[in-house]
């Protein structure tokens, strides 16, 4: 274990993370509650995990990995017994050489001592985020279909042609949804259909089957649902929306509710939100070299609107938390940064959130206008939706403020078109708008069934008849991606996954994003002040250097991050 004078030099010394006096409380919350104060510092989105894994790996001279991306080899589980596993926060996760991989939350050499002695193996200590571990801890269990099989057996064994009770559903529900968070999965959907019920998580953002239940179960889930939400029971008839809270592992989780009839019983689709979802530092999202330059740029401004776009689902969130977070790190003490969000996804230290409540009259632009007599420097809005919120932030830019917001359309330059058909006047987006980051997220190719394929000429003949090739292949020569020969296409190779364990047999586990960025030039500038149409934007982006999405989510595919079919399917369907 660090000692305090260890993590002191770690966090304070080395890396300027923390002032003596942060230090000094925070390791007291450590002290009391037990919990590493690296550990804290993540939960309270001082740094990101692995900002935090890679500072104390340094330190230590030793190894760390990221445990939801590297998945835990078949049988590794079975090396040490789950109790202990538990008690002291370990992973086995692989094994190298006739070494056993060992993810570890805290460095202890007498943990790492009774490991070797309880497997007859060397270990290898990897540092890994408390957060991943819990996660991977998981994997003791068995499967969900097995869980629930067995929960059925035990608890509803005398009720085989009646429906169930509230209280015999619990445990079931309670698997469906503990399931659902080990495997990231961003919702539940909860189908009911003639003969039977089936469960839905929708994982890196496809919908999978996941399990099947018995007709005679449907209305007791149903009812447990609505009693968690505070919602009606016997109304069946017409929509409604709640939402609850549970701890899953010690970790807050909201669930946002949805519940409509259909014509064999109502359907639920469950949001799944965790309370201490992990910021991630910008680098980590996809962006290239050249766009987080692009956004450094113009995150330092003091004022001008940065517009995150894309549909429901794409990361914009995500997006705007890191690009607080980045400004946060180097000027929270000296700025007022607030947030107007529906709902707020993360908590950010340092920063005043607030969580609109449109049935007490606290809309978007309600709460903009509020936080301006707060004399902001930096204010984020979650969505514009409509004129009125849209005026709001305009007018805060006008007066010196630094605005974050999102927006829905399909690209960066369809962004100022938007703004313009909702009502604000040309030389107003004009003057005010300074970036527009448009962004998708597509699947990871698993890095554990991953194979190589050469590339066909099919490919290539897809892609000239929906993309201009030879602009694409040059900017990927200026990125390094592609080799700067007459025929660079030659010796492209693209990836896919077979299929394996660790991501269900899909071929992919996990997403990374594919952006375009547009700073607004004062050329882009002219033409939005005469309302020019997207097209016309479009074309005087890319003259001005803009990357667009399908040339990011190429180069993407070519590196091995994803497929050329997830990036036709994020960029063209």
């Amino acid at each position: 274990m660090l000692t305090k004078e260890e993590l002191k030099e770690i966090f304070i010394e080395k890396h300027n993370v923390l002032t003596p006096e942060q230090f000094e409380r925070l390791f007291s919350v450590s002290e009391r509650t037990r919990e590493p104060i690296e550990a804290l510092l993540v939960a309270k989105n001082y740094v990101t995990d692995r900002f935090a894994l890679e500072a104390i790996s340094q330190y230590l001279k030793i190894d760390w990995v990221d445990l939801e991306k590297e998945a835990v080899a078949p049988g590794m589980l079975e090396l040490i017994p789950e109790k202990f596993a538990r008690t002291n926060q370990v992973i086995p996760f692989g094994k190298m050489g006739g070494e056993v991989l060992l993810a570890i939350a805290a460095y202890d050499l007498k943990t790492i001592e009774q490991v070797e002695k309880i497997t007859s193996l060397k270990v290898r200590p990897h540092l890994a985020s408390p957060y991943a571990i819990k996660k991977a801890l998981f994997g003791y269990r068995v499967s969900i279909e097995e869980e629930i099989k067995n929960i059925i057996k035990a608890e509803l064994k005398k009720l085989p042609a009646k429906e169930a009770s509230v209280e015999a559903i619990s445990p079931i529900l309670d698997a469906v949804i503990e399931y659902a968070v080990w495997a990231n999965a961003s919702d539940i959907h909860i189908e009911t259909m003639e003969d039977e019920v089936v469960v839905r998580y929708r994982i890196d953002g496809m919908l999978r089957d996941v399990v099947f239940l018995p007709k005679n179960l449907q209305a007791g889930i149903i009812a447990r649902v609505k009693i968690l939400s505070d919602l009606k029971i016997d109304e069946h008839r017409v929509p409604q929306d709640g939402r609850f809270t549970l701890k899953i592992e010690k970790e807050g989780v909201d669930f946002r509710v949805s519940i409509v009839p259909t014509i064999f019983g109502e359907k639920i689709a469950m949001r799944i939100l965790v309370k201490s979802a992990r910021l991630s530092a910008l680098r980590e999202l996809g962006f290239s070299p050249d766009d987080l330059e692009t956004i450094g740029r113009n995150i330092q401004k003091p004022y001008g609107m940065i517009l995150v776009t894309g549909p429901t689902g794409s990361g914009k969130t995500t997006t705007l938390y890191s690009m607080l977070h980045t400004i946060a790190e180097n000027k929270v003490s000296i700025v007022n940064i607030s947030t107007i969000e529906d709902p707020i996804e993360y908590v950010v230290r340092r920063i005043n959130q607030i969580q609109i409540q449109p049935e007490v009259g606290l809309t978007f632009a309600v709460g903009v206008r509020a936080i301006l007599r707060q004399d902001p420097d930096i204010v984020m809005v979650g969505e514009i939706r409509d004129l009125e919120t849209a005026r709001a932030g305009i007018q805060a830019t006008l007066i010196g403020r630094l605005i974050l917001s999102s927006l829905h359309t399909n690209d960066a330059p369809g962004a100022a078109v938007r703004l313009l058909d909702i009502g604000i006047e040309p030389y107003l987006v004009s003057s005010t708008l300074s970036l527009v980051i448009a962004q998708r997220l597509v699947r990871r190719v698993c890095k554990i069934c991953l194979v190589s394929t050469p590339a066909k000429e099919s490919d290539f003949r897809k892609l000239k008849k929906v993309f201009d090739l030879p602009s694409t292949i040059t900017i990927l020569q200026k990125r390094g991606i592609l080799s700067k020969t007459d025929d660079p296409l030659k010796m492209v190779r693209f990836y896919k996954g077979k299929g394996c364990y660790a991501c269900g047999g899909t071929g992919y586990r996990g997403r990374v994003g594919i952006f375009e960025a547009l700073e607004v030039s004062p050329q882009l500038r002219h033409l939005i002040s005469k309302r020019a149409d997207a097209i016309m934007i479009r074309e005087q982006a890319i003259q001005d250097g803009m990357i667009t999405m399908f040339q990011d989510g190429f180069g993407k595919a070519i590196l091995g991050l994803t497929t050329l079919e997830e990036v036709f399917r994020a960029t063209v369907a």
